[in-house]
């Protein structure tokens, strides 16, 4: 089994740290997707922590340690999937990716998304006994993939304020972009330079004013419990030498 993380990663932190407290870790080969971006791409891992078994693409952040100690151990679950659920995860794992999220909110659907890895990982369809194809559950999201968008669309915007929130972070700045700024921001982190990105690359206003509003109710709050995830991470030394960082990052401070 291998495991794609990113040291700056919150969901691997907290996934690994149970894995090797439950004695699994042994079984699994970690792949850091900061060192290896040109592999982690072309195995289709737009989101982390990214899981594969025998080379098949099995989970994708939301992942939990249950999940992955049981295709392990080969104690998988009998109970079938339904596809109600399959689409219930897909829709679960584009909300927890950046790239998925921004690119998604961009053309007001996840269509570009219902194919290869990171879809097949996302629908936990080979990990769950399930009755209907994958060609079948790629029908149901291209049929009624409007609505379940819409369904998902306020919790969409709020995740990708905290992934911009993010980059504030890292910047060392304050939460606050002007609508040019954001504008930027929601385009570049819907695509890997040029790739993914839409024709015309546009951001809508209505999204920007979304994301402003967001901003202003839970940027503060966003940005406190980032700075509570990086400062547990890079307190961690056992965490960073499992993971082969040597010294401790430096989180960064707001600058006005």
């Amino acid at each position: 089994m291998e495991i794609y993380l990113h040291p700056s990663c919150f969901s691997s932190y907290k996934l690994l740290k149970k894995l090797k407290s439950d004695g699994f870790l042994s079984e699994i080969t970690l792949v850091d997707t900061s060192k290896d971006a040109p592999g982690s791409l072309q195995k289709g891992v737009i989101s982390v922590p990214f899981i594969f078994e025998n080379g098949e693409p099995v989970l994708v952040d939301p992942v939990s340690a249950e999940e992955v100690e049981a295709l392990i151990s080969g104690n998988r679950s009998q109970s079938a999937m339904t596809i109600g659920q399959s689409i219930e995860s897909f829709l679960n794992s584009v909300m927890a990716s950046g790239l998925a999220v921004a690119s998604s909110l961009i053309r007001q659907d996840f269509l570009h998304l219902v194919r290869g890895n990171f879809f097949i990982a996302a629908s936990k369809i080979n990990v769950y006994p399930h009755e209907f194809s994958l060609i079948e559950l790629q029908q149901a999201l291209t049929n009624e993939g409007s609505s379940y968008f819409q369904r998902k669309k306020a919790l969409y915007v709020r995740a990708l304020v905290y992934n911009l929130v993010r980059h504030a972070f890292w910047a060392g700045k304050a939460p606050r972009f002007s609508d040019s700024e954001l504008k930027e921001l929601i385009l570049m982190q819907a695509s890997v330079g040029r790739v993914g990105m839409p024709y015309p690359p546009q951001v809508s206003l209505e999204l920007v004013k979304e994301v402003q509003q967001i901003l202003a109710e839970k940027g503060e709050e966003y940005y406190r419990r980032i700075v509570t995830e990086q400062e547990t991470i890079g307190q961690d030394k056992e965490y960073l030498e499992l993971i082969g960082i040597r010294s401790s990052p430096t989180c960064s401070k707001i600058q006005s």
